[in-house]
């Protein structure tokens, strides 16, 4: 890819398929979006892509449904088994590989950095200003005494 927008990515999940057809989350990537979101675990079942049913779909299908333009969203619809009941929720996961949260978390943290420093300069400059005005005050006390005497 020549450009930066242009960078296909996926979620950050692997998948399996069953013998069922049933696709399954068999591996969750560090650092990936998945990961990071945190709402999908190993071994939910996928249902559905952006609203598109994909059961019993190949995983080739699968892929190119999920994989899209870096920083772009997905929405994922999982089942997951938990004791006798079936669960079903959307995930909203952000495209990009663990390399592009990690550049985006480290721009995000200096831009805090920045703003703490710029803080911590502010009230630095404030309290100068107090100073100045305390020195002021005791030149003219200081001034009104020599007067006096």
């Amino acid at each position: 890819g020549e450009s930066g927008g242009s960078v296909q990515a996926g979620v950050g999940i692997f998948f399996q398929q069953e013998a069922d057809g049933n696709v399954y989350v068999k591996t969750i990537v560090s650092g990936g979006s998945a990961e990071r979101d945190g709402t999908v675990q190993v071994g939910d079942v996928i249902l559905a892509v952006d609203d598109r049913e994909v059961v019993g779909e190949p995983l080739p299908v699968l892929r190119s449904l999920i994989l899209g333009q870096q920083g772009s969203s997905v929405k994922i619809t999982f089942q997951r088994r938990e004791g006798g009941e079936v669960l079903q929720f959307d995930a909203k996961l952000i495209r990009g590989t663990a390399e592009y949260f990690q550049a985006q978390t480290a721009s995000r943290s200096m831009e805090d950095e920045i703003d703490q420093l710029r803080l911590q300069l502010r009230q630095a400059l404030a309290h100068c200003s107090q100073d100045r005005d305390e020195l002021d005050r005791l030149r003219k006390l200081l001034q009104q005494e020599r007067d006096g005497s």
